[in-house]
């Protein structure tokens, strides 16, 4: 999560540090999962809405996710110890806010994922770090958790433990003096502290571990140096334990930003863009077979933010036509590498140039063409929808393969169905094939090479609804020396 201009400011340098010759997308290969994919969007600023409140639960509904991730700031929510922390009914808690999204998001059928973070001070065992990130006290997290679990019993059952741990932003300290790494001990303290709360609540819980930021080591940890030192497993092909601790979670989530397309790759070994996301699934997968992963049901593995910035209005942002194919792609590369669940970074763009993050599935006001700096404080109302709101909802790519084009896409909602996929010859749409969708609202197929070159689309049978046309070519990479734009008082 990106909150605050030092985070962003950070990583900037360590971007502007990485020189490098951008990598070709590779070619689609097989799908190779065979699973469902939820979509979800992230927007922090929900309770800042005022009246817009209703009106951005009703967006996030129709981009054709079925969850919502929502924030349960630890601090916000307990700013001064509770004399029964795990009592949420000790009048040290302070529910209300979180109430009401919860109220809202369920009233819309969306599924709600709650990240528990930022410690209050009364929680911190430490200091010299930012404020909330100062060595949190496992023990009070899981009378937190409990009472967070008591609360929302029967109304929330996915819980993720912390926002990316592998950043000394928000966890605190990665190494000691000695230089050593402590933070993947602390965070599977945290964990499993957690976990027996959130479970001893109510077994159907899910417990998310991970949340990792893809980058590092400027801010503390690589993500794969960090989750092989947190689920005690070697380096390699083929990772093996090296340690018995165990870590207790149901799901692994990670935040595979990207400095490049949708098949970019990280310039550093042990960084996690999404054409990474391969070798952290077998490490996951490595650590669930070795039993270094306390579980009672299949681990998922799960993206709960990412996105890209887009131009307009930053120009150091993706261009809006490719950021529409970017996404649909994203989504397909997720999937392939055994992704469930994907979250989306922002709704709303922030305000340009004085704000970070222009990744909004909506521009914030009309001035989809300009700076957006006269839109803050704007209604919900004026915002225009980018062409990626469309590529969220109903993802859907025609990749060259073998002399024929492989096609795949999800229904809005991951509704089953049938789908006609259709290529552009002349003016009009001809009909490529009739796809039933599996129960998640799944197709694929490869299809004649034909339609090579040509801009093809999937459409709901029966209705007029369809995709985004996507061209049957490979896609160009287009690297991203500031994959986070610029803004907020950064030049680029």
């Amino acid at each position: 999560m990106r909150l605050l201009a030092g985070v962003y400011a950070l990583r900037m340098v360590r971007a502007l540090c990485v020189a490098y010759l951008a990598v070709l997308a590779f070619f689609a290969t097989g799908a190779s999962a065979a699973g469902p994919l939820v979509t979800a969007v992230h927007e922090p600023e929900l309770r800042n809405l005022g009246a817009d409140h209703a009106l951005s639960f009703d967006r996030i509904a129709s981009s054709g996710s079925t969850a919502i991730r929502i924030w349960l700031d630890w601090r916000g929510t307990a700013p001064n110890p509770p004399a029964n922390p795990t009592n949420p009914g000790d009048p040290a808690y302070s529910w209300a806010l979180l109430d009401r999204d919860v109220a809202a998001a369920r009233a819309r059928g969306l599924r709600v994922i709650l990240t528990m973070y930022e410690a209050p001070a009364w929680a911190e065992r430490g200091s010299g770090g930012r404020p909330r990130s100062n060595n949190p006290d496992p023990a009070h997290l899981a009378a937190f958790a409990q009472a967070a679990a008591t609360r929302y019993l029967g109304q929330v059952f996915d819980w993720e433990v912390w926002n990316e741990p592998n950043l000394n932003y928000f966890l605190m300290p990665q190494y000691d003096e000695a230089g050593r790494s402590v933070a993947p001990a602390l965070y599977r303290e945290l964990v499993n502290a957690a976990a027996a709360s959130i479970h001893g609540v109510d077994p159907r819980n899910n417990v998310v571990a991970g949340a990792l930021a893809p980058f590092g080591p400027v801010e503390g940890h690589m993500p794969l140096d960090f989750m092989r030192k947190l689920l005690c497993m070697s380096r390699g092909k083929s990772p093996r334990p090296v340690c018995t601790a165990k870590t207790t979670f149901d799901v692994w989530s990670h935040h595979p930003y990207t400095q490049g397309g949708p098949a970019h790759h990280a310039y550093w070994p042990d960084d996690v863009s999404i054409g990474d996301l391969g070798e952290m699934r077998r490490l996951l997968r490595a650590a669930v077979r070795a039993g270094n992963v306390v579980h009672s049901r299949p681990v998922p593995f799960w993206v709960t933010e990412f996105s890209w910035e887009t131009s307009p209005p930053d120009r150091q942002g993706v261009p809006s036509r490719r950021h529409a194919r970017w996404t649909s792609e994203a989504l397909y590369r997720m999937w392939a590498n055994g992704v469930s669940l994907v979250t989306w970074w922002l709704l709303r763009d922030r305000p340009f140039p004085e704000s970070y993050s222009q990744s909004g599935l909506f521009y914030c006001g009309r001035a989809s063409l300009a700076d957006e700096g006269s839109c803050a404080g704007a209604p919900l109302s004026g915002d225009a929808r980018k062409g990626s709101f469309r590529a969220f909802r109903f993802p859907f790519v025609a990749l060259p393969r073998g002399g024929k084009v492989f096609v795949w896409g999800r229904t809005p909602n991951g509704r089953r169905g049938r789908v006609v996929v259709e290529a552009k010859v002349g003016r009009r749409w001809r009909r490529v094939a009739v796809l039933r969708t599996d129960q998640g609202g799944i197709f694929s197929r490869t299809v004649a090479g034909s339609v090579a070159g040509r801009s093809v689309r999937a459409r709901l049978a029966g209705r007029k609804e369809a995709s985004l046309a996507f061209r049957a070519k490979r896609t160009v990479d287009f690297p991203l020396l500031h994959p986070f734009g610029c803004g907020g008082g950064l030049e680029c």
